[in-house]
C-alpha cells in the first residue's frame, strides 16, 4: 500500500497499485493564515497501537505531517478511518500435491515451484499437506494447513483437496 497527500484538495490517497480511495482530511490551522501559505513537505501514516501497514488485519488510521517551517500534529480525519486488508486466497486447485512414495503421510509446499503460480513471494509461508494414508495411489484425500510467520495474511480455498503418492 502507498500513502500520499493531495494538500490542494485536503485528501488522503491510499493505493494498493490497482486501486486507490481517497480520505477526507481537515487541517487546522493558525488564525489568518491557511494551508495553502504553507509548502508541503512530508506525511508519515502509521496504524494506531500499530508499527505500520503490512499484515492482513483492520487499521485504524492516525496522521501527522510536517510543512515548511512547523510540525502540525493536529491534522485529523473528517471522520474515523477504518480499514481492512484482507487474506490473500491461496486457490488449492492450483496446487501440484504429489510427492514420491516414503512411508510418510506429510509433504510441505515451501519453494516457488512447489506453489506455482501462486508462490509467496518474501513471505514465510508454506501448506503442509496430511495424506489421508501413506500407500501410493492418485486422487487421495489429504488435508492442507498454511504455516509460517506470514501464514496469518493467507487463506486457503478449501482444507481439503486431492493427491497423488507415486512409487518410489
Amino acid at each position: 500500500y502507498t500513502f500520499s497527500v493531495d494538500i490542494t484538495r485536503n485528501v488522503l490517497v491510499i493505493s494498493n497499485g490497482e486501486s486507490q480511495v481517497e480520505v477526507d482530511l481537515e487541517f487546522s490551522v493558525p488564525e489568518g493564515e491557511s494551508l495553502r501559505d504553507f509548502t508541503f513537505e512530508t506525511a508519515t501514516i502509521s496504524s494506531v497501537g500499530g508499527s505500520g501497514i503490512v499484515n492482513a488485519g483492520t487499521y485504524k488510521l492516525a496522521i501527522s505531517a510536517t510543512v515548511t517551517g512547523n510540525t502540525y500534529t493536529n491534522i485529523v480525519f473528517a471522520s474515523e478511518q477504518i480499514f481492512t486488508i484482507l487474506q490473500a486466497e491461496v486457490d488449492v486447485q492450483e496446487l501440484a500435491i504429489e510427492k514420491e512414495y516414503d512411508g510418510e503421510t506429510i509433504l510441505t509446499l515451501e519453494t516457488y515451484a512447489d506453489l506455482s503460480p501462486i508462490g509467496f513471494g518474501e513471505d514465510d509461508v508454506s501448506v503442509l499437506v496430511r495424506f489421508d494414508n501413506a500407500n501410493h495411489g492418485t486422487g487421495k484425500s489429504v488435508n492442507l494447513f498454511l504455516q509460517g510467520t506470514n501464514s496469518s495474511n493467507y487463506i486457503l480455498s478449501s482444507e481439503t483437496a486431492t493427491g497423488t503418492i507415486t512409487q518410489s
